[in-house]
């Protein structure tokens, strides 16, 4: 997660290469407890993995880039071990805690771990945790306007992380859910940034074309939604194994896009 290191941040300041090498530490030390969860139970684990924290926290200290890092491993390496986000969430939620403590609240990193944050809170169970996921990408998406301006492609991450976020909860029928032109817009924004830089078959940029074509369908507006599904024709996008048309082609939405402009 740490993108950018901050020397300052630990009790005592270290050369860019030596807290670069300690981070390095930190995440072989997390990691070497990948093997045992395996076996048994991952929660079972979880004192075994709390040890390996403490100590990296006695070593360095409890207000360290090492101890945020060290957090956030362990939330990684359960969600890839073990896909299990409810065991990942309280570490991603102390990380954040901490981030805020040692960057401060105005910071790059602090972002990130918002951002991580809504993603746990995502896959856990969208319709306890989606008011909490959209309250911390928005968040994250201000600290970026703020540090890194509108056309940086973390800002536009934040953006279609946010459109996802609000789409999915949209779907679910949330009351409080957004209006899907709030939607089209981060979405369309985030899009202008990012296909330039990672390119037109590039999964988040399908992925944005797709829910921009959604929008457009259910808001009726027919011409536009055409538009859409012939651009993700011409580009062979794939049918989205979830969305408000899983596995549905953009030919066969396309024809029902039709069909519904003709009533």
């Amino acid at each position: 997660m740490v993108a950018l290191l901050v020397a300052c941040a630990d009790p005592t300041p270290s050369p860019p290469t030596e807290l670069n090498e300690r981070i390095a530490r930190v995440r072989d030390d997390v990691w070497s407890n990948e093997s045992s969860l395996d076996s048994g139970r991952p929660e079972d684990r979880l004192p075994q993995l709390e040890a390996t924290i403490s100590r990296i926290e006695t070593r360095y200290g409890e207000r360290s880039v090492a101890t945020v890092q060290a957090l956030t491993e362990t939330g990684r390496m359960l969600i890839i071990a073990t896909a299990r986000y409810d065991l990942a969430l309280p570490f991603i939620q102390r990380s954040l805690a901490l981030s805020r403590k040692v960057y401060g609240n105005e910071h790059r990193e602090t972002a990130y771990a918002l951002h991580d944050l809504a993603t746990v809170y995502a896959e856990v169970d969208s319709s306890k945790y989606g008011s909490a996921a959209e309250a911390a990408l928005r968040e994250a998406l201000r600290i970026r306007r703020t540090l890194l301006g509108e056309e940086h492609q973390e800002t536009a991450g934040a953006k279609a992380a946010l459109a996802r976020q609000l789409l999915d909860r949209w779907r679910e029928g949330d009351p409080s859910g957004p209006d899907l032109r709030e939607v089209e817009e981060l979405a369309s924004a985030a899009r202008s940034v990012l296909e330039p830089l990672r390119g037109s078959s590039d999964s988040e940029i399908v992925a944005l074309r797709r829910r921009l074509l959604e929008c457009a369908f259910v808001r009726k507006d027919y011409s536009l939604a055409a538009k859409r599904a012939r651009e993700a024709i011409d580009h062979s996008d794939g049918a989205p194994p979830s969305g408000l048309f899983p596995n549905l082609a953009a030919e066969e939405l396309l024809t029902r896009i039709q069909a519904a402009a003709s009533q």
